[in-house]
């Protein structure tokens, strides 16, 4: 059941373990797995308590006078599911079920948690006006294009990602979980923990709201050939100008890269050359890009120089990615998400035929959709002078069998 979670439950799932360990619980109950679905802050759950009229603050401090810290500190990360967390979770599989959907959700562990009764969530939740007929029939209003107007404000944190989404295309609010963050300075952060991806190219870490990449060393190595060595590849989507990428045309138009450069040479001129890549597919008036730094951070054991790391940090964005919305086995756009095909395409094509369509790495991954905004994000911040034209190429060409192919199948 585990391999049909979406990215966002999955999260939700590893923050109320970390709630639990906060709290100094020994276990993960229905009220962690809220605590969770509450910290992530995104998609379909969160619009729904939203549009009920909850404040999530509220309800955050709510769980915690129920259940009380115990003010000890345990070890062992390996904490198990009550017996009702279990089956909170085991019904989230027949929520998502009863909604023809392949993938379980955050809606789904919502409607989950508010029809165990007994639970702390459900009695917290409860105490909010917050039931299990209020949540089935706001969420079917939702998926029906018709939600509810009732709304409060979610939260102060809330507030500010929810203006986000009328912004112009391209450009998104910056939340205040960035703005500390200043393009070429130097950063301890002793907590953030780097791990590996099956992306070959970086190692990431989580936070609340914010997503960091780590350059792993193949990354840093097509850095090295194509852009600070100049090396002209027939197989690079496309040539990076000698006179763009230079490290001093880059530093007059990046001022503020100026003590990264004194701190290390490559280093800056790797942020730089990432961040004109981001101001570049900003340019695009048909896609979203998170807000995102260019930082160094110090750290203690790693392969770079200096014991400093080149790292960017973006805004993480709400959104299901559209490899998770693609059945392998049936070679076919998943049911659920048929109807929102018309607006994925659209942005496709816009961007396959755009001056810009070279500069976006087009693999299935780094696009994702927010079905309650009706918004296409694009996450990867790798100038397209490090990857290669035919892999490019080929992922363009299985973007258009996966989705135009459906639309057109769903059509007649």
């Amino acid at each position: 059941m585990e391999t049909n979670f979406s990215n966002r439950v999955q999260t939700i799932i590893q923050f109320s373990r970390e709630e639990a360990l906060r709290l100094g619980h020994d276990y993960i109950g229905t009220e962690h797995l809220l605590l969770g679905l509450i910290r992530e802050g995104g998609g379909v759950a969160v619009k729904i308590l939203g549009n009920l009229g909850a404040n999530l603050d509220e309800i955050k401090c709510a769980v915690e006078d129920a259940v009380k810290s115990t003010g000890e500190t345990i070890r062992s990360v390996n904490i198990p599911f009550t017996k009702r967390a279990e089956k909170i979770l085991k019904m989230a599989y027949v929520k998502a079920e009863r909604y023809k959907s392949y993938i379980i959700d955050a809606e789904h562990l919502l409607l989950a948690l508010v029809s165990e009764d007994e639970g702390v969530a459900a009695q917290v939740l409860l105490n909010f006006d917050i039931t299990y007929d209020a949540v089935r029939e706001e969420l079917e209003n939702i998926l029906q294009g018709t939600p509810s107007n009732k709304r409060t404000p979610l939260s102060t944190s809330l507030r500010k990602s929810e203006s986000s989404s009328t912004s112009a295309v391209g450009f998104i609010d910056e939340s205040p979980a960035i703005t500390p963050f200043k393009d070429g300075a130097v950063y301890e952060l002793p907590k953030l923990k780097f791990r590996d991806t099956v992306n070959v190219f970086s190692a990431i870490a989580l936070t609340d709201s914010l997503v960091f990449k780590k350059p792993r060393e193949a990354w840093f190595r097509g850095f090295r050939r194509h852009i600070r060595q100049g090396e002209r590849s027939p197989f690079a989507v496309r040539f990076a100008s000698a006179e763009e990428m230079n490290i001093n045309t880059l530093l007059a138009k990046f001022p503020e890269f100026g003590d990264a450069y004194e701190q290390n040479v490559e280093h800056a001129h790797f942020l730089m050359a990432h961040k004109l890549q981001y101001e570049r597919i900003r340019g695009a008036d048909c896609i979203r890009i998170p807000p995102s730094r260019f930082i160094l951070v110090k750290e203690h054991s790693f392969w770079f120089q200096k014991g400093l790391l080149p790292v960017i940090v973006q805004e993480k964005v709400p959104g299901t990615p559209l490899i998770e919305m693609f059945d392998e086995a049936a070679q076919c756009i998943r049911p659920q998400w048929i109807r929102f095909l018309s607006k994925i395409n659209s942005v496709l094509k816009s961007l396959i035929g755009s001056s810009l369509c070279n500069h976006f790495n087009w693999y299935i991954g780094n696009f994702l959709y927010d079905r309650v905004n009706n918004v296409l994000y694009y996450v990867d911040p790798k100038p397209s002078c490090i990857f290669g034209k035919p892999e490019n190429e080929h992922n363009i060409q299985a973007l258009q069998a996966a989705f135009f192919e459906s639309e057109w199948q769903a059509l007649y």
